[in-house]
């Protein structure tokens, strides 16, 4: 199995879809596409656990264009999930290169190590260097998915689940993984999920 080369499309469809299967391999159940009706709105966290930590991630993101939450939060709650695995709970997302952008960097940064998260903060700050990702379409939209992403990472444990397990799409050409294969599932594992305390 090599890594995920310039010729394999890290929007490849296939690759969600095996890494669905995997996840349902290894936890028996998983479901696409799940939606909580967690608030999108930082106010809605007021008095919360994660408040302060957010508040941080807001002062951030505003110092480095000028644009205010209220800017670029649009939707009431948050959008689905990529995966959400019910036992023991907690949700995967399949990041490719558009999330690896400097508002992401700072959003990482400000979260600091305040709490733990289902994947290595200091390699996501790393891509976000590497990738430097821009999409000003609308202008605010960098800012807009840095601070979605932060709350997919910290409102979960307001509910009791475990932290949120990102993937990076290009780590692996993920649909080469074959589901029945033993060598390959530990591969996921290894690659996916050695950061999750679901493992342990």
């Amino acid at each position: 199995m090599s890594p995920a080369t310039p010729r394999h499309s890290e929007r490849c469809p296939e690759c969600k879809q095996r890494v669905h299967q995997l996840l349902q391999r290894r936890f028996g159940r998983c479901l696409v596409s799940h939606r909580f009706p967690w608030p999108a709105n930082f106010h809605a966290y007021v008095g919360t656990a994660i408040y302060p930590v957010l508040n941080r991630v807001v002062d951030a993101l505003r110092g480095h264009r000028g644009y205010r939450v209220e800017d670029y939060v649009r939707a009431r709650t948050l959008a689905a999930c990529d995966f959400w695995i019910p036992d023991p709970g907690f949700v995967v997302e399949f990041d490719e290169s558009q999330h690896f952008t400097a508002p992401r960097k700072l959003a990482l940064t400000a979260i600091g190590d305040a709490f733990h998260l289902g994947f290595r903060r200091a390699r996501w700050i790393e891509l976000c260097t590497h990738h430097d990702a821009k999409d000003n379409d609308p202008p605010y939209r960098d800012e807009q998915r840095a601070w979605y992403d932060t709350l997919r990472d910290l409102a979960p444990t307001l509910h009791g689940h475990l932290p949120t397990v990102r993937l990076y799409a290009r780590d692996l050409p993920w649909c080469e993984l074959d589901v029945d294969r033993a060598d390959d599932r530990v591969l996921f594992d290894q690659t996916a999920l050695s950061y999750t305390s679901a493992l342990r």
